[in-house]
């Protein structure tokens, strides 16, 4: 088992480099987890998120089903690595944002 992430509190990036350089993850697996890589520190909201993955088109509310369902499979896949996907809740009108997080931000 790999040693957990050390995530940059400021940018969000891995200080020592991308662990994932690599690991064997499918193409829309790598497009899921650099989005949400490059978004740093303070995330992505769930509906550009959305956007970037799916474009403007298609049914919202079963694409966003979609999108909770990969980033679950790619968080069983970082797991052994010392990494996640989580979102905050966002208020009512608002949207929730998606970070990577560490072990060592203890999965809140």
């Amino acid at each position: 088992m790999s040693e957990a992430a050390m995530l940059c509190p400021n940018c969000g990036r891995d200080m020592r480099g991308d662990p994932l350089e690599g690991f064997d993850l499918t193409a829309g697996q790598w497009d899921l987890y650099e989005i949400v890589r490059d978004a740093g520190a303070k995330g992505i909201k769930s509906d550009r998120l959305f956007r970037r993955l799916y474009g403007r088109g298609g049914d919202k509310a079963s694409g966003m089903a979609t999108m909770h369902v990969r980033i679950n499979q790619l968080n069983e896949r970082l797991r052994p690595k010392g990494l996640a996907i989580r979102a905050s809740r966002g208020g009512p009108g608002h949207f929730g944002r998606y970070k990577l997080i560490s072990k060592a931000d203890d999965w809140k």
